[in-house]
């Protein structure tokens, strides 16, 4: 994780902290810790998948970190393992609930692209079944508003240097 983010309420947290840092006014923070409602479909220690509330396909879910991360833009190269397990876990949540991979797309929203400022990766499939705005617009892979897990390793990386 990150060693130190900057929460929405303005709070530095660490990522040594124990417990793991989360934001009071984030509503991600409070699905993580069951003061807010929705549908589940992978949680451990570290992370969670849920469906998303408003999906814009047969499958859409929201894989997040239970830190409290902003945003993409907040990560550095040493946080790539979590751009990965993100990924990992989105893809195996997909083939568990018999989603296709081959027709999904995965993407990050960039700020000020964001209705929640907490990081997560959505997971939507089959990408057919998405509206064309949804799949033009709002989704669409690797534009200045949403980033797909490829492009998310190649940022952090050039990060590094």
């Amino acid at each position: 994780m990150a060693e130190s983010v900057e929460t929405a309420g303005g709070e530095t947290v660490h990522a040594s902290s124990k417990p793991i840092p989360t934001s009071s006014t984030c509503v991600f923070c409070k699905i993580c810790s069951k003061e807010a409602p929705a549908d589940i479909v992978y949680e451990d220690s570290e992370y969670l998948c849920f469906v998303d509330r408003r999906p814009v396909s047969t499958h859409h879910y929201l894989v997040m970190p239970r830190q409290h991360i902003p945003d993409p833009k907040t990560l550095t190269a040493n946080d790539i393992p979590v751009v990965e397990r993100m990924t990992e876990i989105g893809k195996q949540v997909l083939g568990d609930r018999e989603g296709n991979i081959d027709e999904a797309r995965l993407g990050f929203h960039w700020p000020p692209f964001l209705l929640v400022k907490h990081l997560h990766l959505h997971i939507i499939s089959p990408e057919g079944r998405m509206s064309w705005f949804n799949r033009n617009i709002v989704f669409r892979k690797d534009s200045f508003a949403f980033s797909s897990p490829e492009y998310m390793y190649n940022y952090l990386t050039k990060k590094k240097n």
